[in-house]
């Protein structure tokens, strides 16, 4: 067997904290110490995951309330040990996790955390400068050609996609205020970053149409043809704007 080593020590440490097996750290204790000592880490290794899950998705715990939140947590932890011990975004796997267990949740409560995880990517999403219209003047100009086939979501765009219409009961939770739905309808949610602030909006399927094809193929007239596509009556025009004025689109660049 090698010998201990500080290394080894750390490796076995980590290991156990994660796993809760604490064999790898057999020769690293004295003959007669009880590993029992060493739960105090690991509970407190847990408390910080389950608080951190607790900040990251506040309207999921709210809705579950306390004790079903921390029996949910404590499940997920336990299957899904941080790889980032910041736990800044811990809890990306939480959805998933939720809808693989197959446990009868209150009905919004998938819906809520998908929420909440869109909500909060979009807040950490990293920086970038949302195109003007100088901008597009720009691309529609250079070289006596359009560019607009260069064009991506910003960054911090986050598309979530609902089993029910569960987004004025999330807003009511999350910001203690009521909302009447203009697309009532809809389970698709559009949140992004602007400013520091998340913004966020509901997308009808002609709107959902022109942003799910503008990420992938970053032409607008591809996008415009999508959207058309579904409802020939909509203005793309209004659409592009919107999006445009909203922060929504960045310039993306030749492959």
């Amino acid at each position: 067997m090698p010998s201990p080593s500080l290394s080894g020590y750390i490796e076995g440490f980590s290991d156990y904290i994660s796993s809760g097996d604490a064999s790898s750290l057999a020769p690293y204790l004295a003959e007669n110490a009880n590993p029992e000592f060493l739960k105090i880490y690991r509970n407190g290794a847990f408390k910080a995951c389950l608080d951190a899950l607790t900040a990251n998705f506040p309207t999921l715990k709210q809705y579950l309330e306390d004790e079903a939140f921390k029996g949910l947590g404590r499940k997920y932890i336990s299957r899904h040990w941080p790889q980032d011990s910041r736990l800044a975004v811990y809890g990306e796997h939480l959805v998933a996790f939720m809808v693989d267990a197959k446990t009868d949740y209150p009905p919004h409560s998938v819906d809520f955390a998908r929420l909440d995880h869109a909500w909060l990517d979009a807040l950490f999403a990293r920086d970038e400068s949302p195109l003007s219209g100088e901008d597009i003047a720009a691309m529609v100009n250079q070289d006596g050609e359009s560019h607009l086939h260069l064009l991506n979501l910003a960054s911090s765009v986050r598309l979530a996609h609902l089993d029910h219409h569960s987004l004025p009961r999330w807003i009511k939770f999350k910001f203690e205020s009521d909302i009447e739905s203009d697309q009532p309808e809809s389970k698709s949610i559009m949140f992004w970053r602007r400013e520091q602030t998340v913004q966020y909006r509901q997308l009808n399927m002609f709107e959902e149409s022109f942003i799910n094809t503008i990420s992938k193929s970053g032409s607008v007239m591809q996008a415009a043809e999508a959207a058309i596509a579904i409802n020939p009556n909509e203005d793309v025009g209004a659409l592009f704007a919107g999006l445009l004025m909203g922060g929504v689109l960045t310039q993306g660049s030749e492959p």
